[in-house]
């Protein structure tokens, strides 16, 4: 299929019609796929997109959506894939490791408790993989062989779940959801720094003091020194050290309304995020101070920088000027019969995401 660029302009079109050029962000293409409103989790390796569509994890190529592979996995759906080095891996009731390529299976292991609450990730030498039992592995990424694993809660009267890992030079960070309630309304946000070769503990963060829902429910994402998470009942977003575990800032949103799961997004001197309050906010990297905040058209939950754009995700989709915070245009809410309703895939100026029939394929200005 020949990529189709669309005419700009700042308003989708009425009618039911076809969105065109929403605030300079151009239609490349939209491919109808079986069972997208099932769609999850997508991830590229700037080669191929891959996702969990429908109990199936599929690829599909970056210049026309074309289905490349289907892979019918076992039990247990993922909360995130990690793509790197010619392998897929994602973790459900097993830790699972295919070919990029070809989708063939490479190997696959046993968890002590199921992995799909929580995101994994992954370095040319393993992959990190936590569980809804407070516990977290590494296995070796070329055949699976498990390198370590370790316990973060074995003294946890009421449990805890490990909702994200993020690996960085020889530290892997586990964001860990600690219940301090029964059936989990109550909880802390802990988070462990881990020597990525060992597993040894070097130093605990801890959000709230277990009287409130102070919990992480994604994994951190690092920028420098930093640290960011998002604690996301509190529409509150961490700034840590992540040398010593201390925290640097903390930005917020409107109280009570939640904000997003996953950790703000980076680009060069600001984050990024929005929330269900209506607005998206830019914040200064160093300080967490509000550089700007804008109104979108209605509660929102994900974020993605592409060029100078920045689309905001709330089932539909909102292009605010990535520098000034000026909204462009909306479109993909309903007026279409349609949503996204994935994250975004960002792809150098190029964006990906799911509706509920469709994959669609977006260019943003540079």
């Amino acid at each position: 299929m020949t990529a189709i660029l669309l005419t700009a302009c700042d308003e989708p079109l009425g009618g039911g019609g076809e969105m065109h050029g929403i605030g300079g962000v151009d239609l490349m293409f939209r491919v109808a796929v079986s069972r997208a409103d099932n769609a999850f989790v997508p991830v590229s390796d700037g080669m191929r997109l891959y996702a969990d569509v429908d109990r199936r994890v599929e690829a599909f190529d970056l210049n026309t959506g074309a289905k490349l592979w289907s892979y019918t996995r076992p039990p247990g759906g993922p909360s995130s894939m990690v793509a790197r080095d010619g392998r897929l891996f994602w973790a459900g009731d097993s830790a699972v490791a295919l070919d990029a390529a070809t989708g063939r299976e490479l190997w696959r292991q046993g968890l002590d408790s199921p992995a799909g609450l929580g995101e994994s990730d992954g370095d040319a030498d393993a992959y990190y993989v936590g569980t809804r039992e407070h516990r977290v592995y590494a296995f070796r990424a070329t055949d699976g062989a498990l390198l370590w694993t370790r316990d973060l809660g074995p003294d946890w009267p009421l449990g805890g779940v490990v909702r994200g890992m993020t690996v960085s030079g020889d530290t892997v960070y586990a964001a860990v959801e600690h219940n301090t309630g029964v059936n989990g309304y109550l909880g802390t946000g802990d988070v462990f720094a881990l020597n990525r070769r060992t597993g040894a503990v070097h130093w605990v963060h801890r959000n709230g003091d277990g009287s409130g829902l102070d919990i992480y429910q994604s994994a951190g994402r690092v920028s420098g020194r930093l640290l960011l998470l998002s604690a996301n009942w509190a529409n509150e977003y961490v700034a840590l050290d992540r040398l010593t575990g201390q925290e640097a800032w903390r930005a917020r949103g409107e109280f009570p309304f939640a904000g997003m799961d996953e950790a703000p997004e980076v680009r060069e001197n600001r984050a990024y995020f929005a929330s269900h309050d209506l607005y998206a906010r830019a914040v200064d990297l160093g300080t967490g101070r509000e550089i700007w905040r804008t109104r979108v058209a209605s509660g929102a939950n994900k974020v993605a920088p592409c060029g100078k754009r920045l689309l905001v995700q709330h089932l539909g989709l909102s292009v605010l000027d990535l520098e000034t915070g000026k909204m462009l245009g909306h479109g993909y809410g309903g007026e279409v019969n349609e949503y996204l309703h994935t994250d975004y895939v960002v792809v150098g100026n190029r964006a990906y995401v799911f509706g509920q029939r469709d994959l669609y394929g977006f260019r943003c200005p540079e």
